[in-house]
Order: structure tokens, then sequence, then C-alpha cells
């Protein structure tokens, strides 16, 4: 990404902070690890994205949990690290630790259900940061089931609120040590 786009990104990161705005960042690289240090309330890269941004060789990369406790050490409020079917293990500030899944894998399209999981993300601190285990949680389960409707539709992008709400029973959320 161009110099010049990276700034844009960390300007919207500080001007959100400035507005008491949590910003939910789904980026890779250069972009990602430089608006770390301007505390966004919520990354979510994917185990490879934040492996190679954080210098790991894929083939060596640490667990997911080990991948968001860096994102957080580093800047971010919360980190979710999507790990396909292994499922998203979301690591807080305030020493939240979970991960989250369906109880049994979905076959379809995962064209855009990181997009919707971002989305549903988004949407779960549009009313401000969750605190404590149980409102993490929910946000998590939420963005699981979002995640997997996506999954569900031939399109990319498509999220059928129906599925959302037949999708949200089958979630499992562990706390993780």
């Amino acid at each position: 990404m161009p110099d010049a786009a990276v700034a844009a990104v960390v300007r919207c990161v500080e001007t959100a902070d400035a507005l008491a705005v949590p910003a939910v960042l789904d980026l890779r690289g250069p972009v990602l690890r430089d608006s770390l240090a301007h505390g966004p309330a919520l990354v979510k890269p994917n185990r490879a994205e934040a492996a190679a941004m954080l210098g790991f060789d894929a083939s060596a990369a640490p667990s997911a949990a080990e991948l968001a406790e860096r994102l957080v050490g580093d800047g971010a409020g919360a980190a979710v690290v999507s790990d396909g079917a292994a499922g998203l293990t979301l690591v807080s500030g305030d020493g939240i630790r979970l991960v989250g899944r369906l109880s049994e894998p979905l076959q379809g399209n995962a064209t855009g259900a990181g997009d919707a999981l971002t989305a549903a993300l988004a949407a779960g601190l549009a009313e401000g940061v969750p605190t404590g285990r149980d409102a993490w949680a929910e946000t998590l389960r939420t963005g699981v089931a979002w995640s997997a409707a996506a999954v569900l539709q031939p399109v990319a992008g498509a999220v059928d609120p129906a599925d959302v709400a037949r999708l949200l029973p089958r979630v499992e959320i562990e706390e993780i040590a």
C-alpha cells in the first residue's frame, strides 16, 4: 500500500480515537503495523496476515491466540484472529481470551466471510467497546454467525439474517488459557 494510503488510514484511526468512536480494522501488512500505535479498538487479521505482519514464517507461526496477544501488546484494544475452520480467537486488552467456532464446519463459498465478520464486529462495537467476558463472548458469537452465514451464500458479501438466527445457537465459545 502506498505511503499516502497508510497515512490516510492512520489519520482515520486518530480521528476515531479523538471522537471516542471505536476503530475496527481489517488490514494487513504495513498499514496494520503502523495503525497499531494509534490504538484501534479492534483489529481482525487472519492468522497468515497476522503472522506475516509480525515477522513470522507461515510454516512456523505461533497460535492464533499468541498472534492476537502480540497485536494487543502492540497497541490494539482487542484482536480477533481468524483461522478458518479452527475458528476465531479473541484477545482483549482487559484479559479476555476466547475462541468461537461453529459446532460443525460449513461447506460453501468462504469469499466474503471475513468481511461479514468485520461488519458484525463493527456493529457490535457501535455502542462502545465490550467489557467483560459475557459482552465479548456475545460480540464474538455474532461475528461467527455472520461469517458462517456469508459462507452459505453463492455471492460474496451477502448475509441472510435468517441464516444468522439459525446459526447463532450452533456457535461454541470457550475460554482459552
